[in-house]
């Protein structure tokens, strides 16, 4: 089993981390302000920072941790949501997106310098464009391509600068996961 080569000075630190990955995740699912039919969170803020602060394969591993266990029905996505219906309705396509973003700001260099952070900055709006293409493209199954693009793309575009700035700029200042190379 893979967790047996592990200390358990380790697997207390690997629980922690996923622990304190879902917890961030579920509390930036309720900073939350309202509109319809996808509301404004913090969410993807924190899936950027727990790749980039935990490794690609944590951060992946735990961002699909607390999205299992919101399939499951648990109540911690926005507006309190879970179980399958959330991942079938208005907000399932930005719900994928989450792991894919996860994975890629973990891959992304953690150096310092005003170089890398302008690169990671950019790096993180794009991985906000990625998260809202397929939102947007899932929505507009639901209520057309332009009602999608006017409701659950542009909208958000603002958040996603702001977002990638904060999450930029916090990974800059952020320990990370010890030993992570994304």
């Amino acid at each position: 089993m893979i967790f047996s080569k592990l200390s358990s000075s380790a697997l207390l630190r690997l629980f922690l981390f996923v622990t304190l990955g879902v917890v961030a995740l579920t509390a930036s699912s309720y900073i939350s302000v309202p509109m319809y039919p996808v509301p404004v969170t913090a969410q993807t803020a924190v899936v950027l920072l727990t790749g980039a602060v935990c490794g690609a394969r944590l951060g992946t591993a735990i961002v699909l941790i607390w999205l299992g266990l919101a399939l499951l029905g648990l109540p911690l996505l926005s507006d309190g949501k879970g179980g399958v219906s959330a991942f079938l309705g208005a907000t399932g396509g930005y719900l994928v997106g989450f792991p894919i973003a996860a994975c890629l700001a973990g891959l992304v260099t953690t150096k310092a310098g005003i170089r890398y952070d302008v690169l990671r900055f950019g790096v993180y709006l794009l991985l906000h464009v990625i998260i809202l293409s397929l939102g947007g493209l899932w929505l507009s199954q639901k209520i057309g391509l332009e009602s999608a693009l006017a409701n659950g793309v542009l909208p958000f575009l603002i958040g996603g600068v702001l977002k990638s700035a904060l999450a930029a700029a916090l990974v800059a200042v952020l320990p990370r996961q010890p030993g992570s190379k994304g």
